[in-house]
This record gives C-alpha cells, sequence and structure tokens, in this order.
C-alpha cells in the first residue's frame, strides 16, 4: 500500500561532526521514529540520534535493529514489522518500482504432463512486459531453449503426487530456466494447446505493468457473471491509460448486466490506495454511497499531521462511480495476496457478500502501508506508517485474510478467464449453485487435477511439480 508524500526535515545533529555515511545513519532512526506505526510503544527516543546509531555499522543494521524492536509476533516467528525497508534513491535504471518491473515478464513452475514427464509450465505473464507483447499466455508449455536444450523432467506419479525419479536433471533444469529468464535475451520454444509449437526471442527490458491480464463475461440463462484478472493495483492518478483501462473493462461490465463478478487476485501484491479505492467506488453498491470505505491508525505524531498538505490520512467515503447491481464478488487468492490487494477485499467485506476462494488458506497478511521519504538523495525509506481499517473496525489481518473455500488447486494447465480453470471453476460452480441454475458446474474432469509434490523458491522464480 503506497501513498506518495514526502516531509522536509531535518535531523538535529551537527553535520560538521558526522561522515556522510554516519549522517544518512542518523536519519534513518529519525524518520523511523517519527513514521513508524509501532513507535509510540516500540522505539526510543533519544535526543540525538548518534546515542542509537553509534552501535551499528550500517545503515542496513540501523534498520534492522530499529525493525527488530516492534513487537515480536509469533506467527512471523520475528519482529511485526516485516515490511520496512530502504532502496537506493540514485540508482533506478534496471531497478523494480510499483509502477516498473525489469526482465522477461515471465513465471515459470513445472508441471507434469503425464504419469512420466514433466517440463516448465508458464503459469503467469505479467501485463505490459516482453512476453505479453509476444502474445505469450499462461499455461504455454516451455520445450526447448536456445541450441535445442531440452527441457523434460522425468517423473513418477501415483494417485496423489508426482516425483522428479532424476533429481539432478530436475535441478539442471531448474538452473537452465531460471537463467534464461534472467539472462539479457530469451530464445525460447513453446508448445501452446498441445499442438502448436511456436518459437520467440525476447529481450529483457524495463517496462510498466498493466493492471489487467484478463477480462471477459461467462453468460448463463438467469445470470452474468463477470470475470477480472487484476495484476496490480496501478496508478491511476498519473496514467490516464491506467485509468481509462479500468473505465472501459468495467463499462463492459455494467453493459453486459453483470449480476457478479470473480476478481482474480491471485498474483496480486499491491500497489496504491487511491486505486484500491478507486476500484471500490468501481462495484459498491447504490445505498452504500458515501458510506465510510476505510479510515487510518497512525501513530501520534502523524496524527497529529493528519489534515497538513504532507500528510493526507483524513477518512476515506464512497463516491460511487458505477451502474452495477452487484449481488456478491468472488476473490481468487494465494499467498502471494498482499497489501492494496487486501485492502480491496477488506473495504468489501463490510458491504457486500464476499466469497474468498484460496489456493491454501489466506492471503499474505499486510495491513500496513507506507509512503517514501528520501534521505540525502541517497536512500528511499519506506517505513511501515499506517493501518488502513474499513467499515467494521477490521484491520489486523497480520496472519491474512481467512479464505471460504480453502486449497483449491490453482491450475496453471488453463489459462486465465477459461471456465475450466479450476479457480475460475470454483467460484462459477458456487455461484451457479446458489441461484439453483439447472446448469452443469464447470470442472476440470476431463483431466486429471494436479498433484503437488513440493513447493520451493529459487530466487524469483517458483518451482511446483505438477500434475496435468
Amino acid at each position: 500500500l503506497m501513498s506518495s508524500c514526502e516531509k522536509d526535515r531535518k535531523a538535529p545533529v551537527d553535520p560538521n561532526a558526522r561522515s556522510e555515511e554516519r549522517l544518512l545513519m542518523d536519519s534513518i532512526y529519525y524518520y523511523y521514529n517519527a513514521y513508524s506505526l509501532w513507535t509510540d510503544d516500540s522505539i526510543p527516543d533519544y535526543e540525538l540520534p548518534a546515542q542509537f546509531t553509534d552501535a551499528f555499522q550500517t545503515k542496513e543494521d540501523v534498520l534492522t535493529a530499529l525493525t527488530q524492536r516492534t513487537p515480536y509476533y509469533p506467527a512471523y516467528g520475528g519482529p511485526i514489522d516485516r515490511f520496512s525497508y530502504m532502496v537506493n534513491a540514485t540508482t533506478t535504471q534496471g531497478t523494480s518500482t510499483i509502477d516498473t518491473q525489469s526482465g522477461m515478464g515471465l513465471y515459470v513452475s513445472i508441471g507434469a504432463v503425464s504419469d512420466t514427464l514433466a517440463y516448465p509450465i508458464i503459469y503467469f505473464v505479467e501485463p505490459g512486459s516482453a512476453a505479453a507483447a509476444k502474445g505469450i499466455r499462461r499455461s504455454d508449455m516451455l520445450l526447448k531453449l536456445k541450441d535445442n536444450i531440452d527441457l523434460s523432467v522425468p517423473v513418477t506419479c501415483d494417485d496423489n503426487s508426482c516425483t522428479a525419479t532424476d533429481p539432478a536433471r530436475y535441478s539442471a533444469v531448474v538452473s537452465l530456466v531460471f537463467d534464461a529468464i534472467n539472462s539479457s535475451t530469451m530464445d525460447l520454444t513453446l508448445l501452446r494447446n498441445d499442438t502448436q509449437q511456436l518459437r520467440y526471442v525476447l529481450q529483457s527490458s524495463t517496462y510498466e505493468i498493466a493492471p489487467f491480464y484478463k477480462d471477459t463475461i461467462f453468460r448463463y440463462p438467469e445470470k452474468r457473471i463477470g470475470y477480472l484478472g487484476l495484476s496490480t493495483f496501478a496508478d491511476i492518478e498519473n496514467s490516464a491509460t491506467n485509468k481509462q483501462a479500468f473505465e472501459d473493462v468495467f463499462k463492459r461490465f455494467e453493459q453486459g448486466n453483470v449480476e457478479e463478478l470473480i476478481v482474480d487476485m491471485r498474483y496480486n501484491t499491491g500497489g496504491y490506495v487511491a486505486t484500491a479505492s478507486y476500484v471500490a467506488n468501481k462495484v459498491i453498491p447504490a445505498e452504500d454511497d458515501g458510506k465510510l470505505m476505510f479510515s487510518y491508525a497512525v501513530n501520534q505524531y502523524l496524527e497529529s499531521q493528519m489534515h497538513s498538505a504532507d500528510f493526507q490520512f483524513a477518512p476515506e467515503y464512497f463516491k460511487r462511480q458505477n451502474a452495477l447491481s452487484l449481488k456478491r464478488v468472488y476473490f481468487l487468492v494465494s499467498k502471494s495476496t498482499a497489501s492494496a490487494a487486501e485492502l480491496y477485499i477488506n473495504i468489501l467485506k463490510a458491504y457486500l457478500p464476499v466469497y474468498i476462494i484460496a489456493e491454501q488458506s489466506h492471503t499474505y497478511g499486510k495491513p500496513v502501508g507506507y509512503f517514501p521519504q528520501t534521505l540525502m538523495n541517497k536512500v528511499d525509506l519506506w517505513v511501515a506508517s499506517f493501518k488502513l481499517v474499513n467499515a467494521l473496525g477490521t484491520s489486523d489481518y497480520w496472519n491474512g485474510i481467512a479464505a471460504d473455500k480453502t486449497y483449491v488447486d490453482d491450475y496453471i494447465f488453463k489459462d486465465f478467464g477459461d471456465s475450466q480453470e479450476t479457480m475460475i471453476a470454483t467460484a462459477l460452480a458456487h455461484s451457479l449453485s446458489s441461484t439453483r441454475l439447472k446448469v452443469a458446474a464447470p470442472s476440470v474432469a476431463a483431466e486429471a487435477p494436479r498433484k503437488k509434490v513440493e513447493l520451493k523458491k529459487i530466487n524469483s522464480v517458483p518451482i511446483r511439480v505438477l500434475h496435468k
């Protein structure tokens, strides 16, 4: 959750008596102490920041020591502030931000396509990326890399699981895929729909992340159900393109007389508070227009500054911007669903029937947000500064928002928007059964459900053995 604002404050130190690095460490202490949600009870006040920072060798040590002073949280096995961080303010090219990402835009798992053989399967293509521009899709099978490098992995499967029979081969394929995705150029051959081979050459680039990867309307005799694959709560205040994209998709839902909405946020890690508010206004019922959307909880210092030009923490109220009459919203989530995505769910839970379908049992658990403070033109410090509270007073979902339907397979062998994909099919089946429609519930009966053996991450690439 991000709200862009800065406040120019000077730490009370003598600049002639401190090195530049020490001044930077002092500033980290000073602003963390000023902004942290937990500062009133957890962070000690010193007349001079050096009284705290001189015990540490690096700026990273200072920030770590500050976060570790926040309350211990058993579910994390560590301090409750696992969110505050800092980045180099002088190096922007090639780095990722809330608005941009660098790389190919591909995310890959390993899926068993038979009882004896597995391949890398693309499970997410980030909208706006080079891969998305080429038309690469979720569910495409990665057959080969440059020089005809074969990517098959032998497996053995029973009724419950699949196992790689050659661990060395499995590890080698994982390394090959990871290295290719993180290279400057990626030459790959894909198999689509088990019939069509496609070859692409991708160039790594920095790109703006687009907010959607899919939208459609499922039409049934007595009900129309909208589907929206929402990748991020991208900036709309400074991007007319993003705002128009939201306007267009919700206009299609209005014209299609959508009664229920499936919002797919299984890979949505957050975005802007202002965008989450805007999208909430796109679905809120007419009778709730003008009611409280959410309020902020902040420390005593920020509360005293609540209505200043630098800090705008006044409660948010609904300003309805839709012609929909939604009866229910379904959310498809995973443990990656976080921050503004969780805020959006929490907002709507106070006013609409919400049904949450999860790959595991809950979302990530990040009810706090922050804004950047630039220090000495060297570091951008992001301190977890505010907590978002919905109209029912709910905010402390530190363990994530619990799902109504748990452990539903993220069936990567089907593309987004496909009624046969397991998470989407689960939402459709629940919706159709609730209205007693005489329509066969969607299923993936034609294919065996996947069999998860293990889940591990090698850097940023999740590798899973699945079963098709």
